[in-house]
């Protein structure tokens, strides 16, 4: 009897009115160079046509779910219990992955195996998908990363790829920290294993001036007090 196919790799990527940009999202993942994941896509309640978007695709390796809204938090952590990989990769809906970022990232991991998570340098692009600069992160090897860590989110969340096992010792992403989830999960994920980030460019990040992620220049500074905080107390 033959042993049954393990997936290497799970993409996971929640959507919420996301009809603009998802479909460009999907086929960025589908047409990667590395091609043996599951891609699970949950439309967590959108009011607009994005869940008819997903459905264009027929892609066998697409998993997709329709709930009613959960919010991101609970939506993340929901697709990795039901990832089946050792590794996810995260993919957000606006955004779009270079052809061989999956097999950059994917690499780095299994060639590491005292790495529990990897990202990357990102491009920056507008609405409408115009280049607008490059997104460098405050460190890429482990130590410069935990220097400065409680300065700034050290990773880019959409580009990141990181072991399932080591974010559920993490105590996956905390949901009081609607926001700054994933950078209060780094830094826990630091100390179970080393990260890093890659000099490469592997994904073109959207800024969308609507999002409920934009980045922290354009918050106030009781926001970034409070996040500082709670950082440092690890709530």
């Amino acid at each position: 009897m033959s042993t049954p196919h393990k997936i290497p790799l799970s993409v996971i990527m929640p959507a919420y009115n996301a009809e603009a940009y998802i479909g460009m999202a999907i086929e960025s993942v589908l047409q990667q160079s590395f091609t043996d994941f599951e891609f699970i896509i949950v439309n967590d309640g959108s009011k607009d046509n994005t869940l008819q978007v997903i459905k264009q695709f027929k892609d066998p390796r697409i998993k997709l779910i329709d709930q009613a809204n959960k919010g991101l938090i609970d939506t993340l952590n929901y697709c990795i219990d039901i990832a089946q990989a050792d590794i996810i990769a995260r993919m957000d809906a606006d955004d779009i992955c270079k052809p061989d970022r999956f097999q950059t990232e994917y690499d780095f991991l299994k060639n590491n195996p005292d790495h529990v998570l990897v990202g990357s340098v990102v491009d920056i692009i507008d609405k409408d998908g115009n280049y607008l600069m490059p997104l460098y992160p405050v460190g890429y090897e482990h130590e410069e990363i935990l220097a400065n860590i409680d300065i700034k989110c050290p990773f880019n969340h959409p580009s990141v790829m990181f072991r399932k096992e080591a974010v559920i010792r993490a105590g996956y992403y905390p949901k009081n920290a609607l926001t700054f989830e994933d950078h209060l999960l780094w830094k826990k994920l630091a100390t179970i294993g080393k990260v890093h980030n890659l000099k490469n460019v592997l994904l073109q990040y959207r800024f969308n001036p609507e999002s409920v992620t934009i980045d922290e220049k354009w918050r106030g500074d009781l926001f970034i007090q409070l996040r500082k905080k709670a950082l440092e107390q690890g709530i």
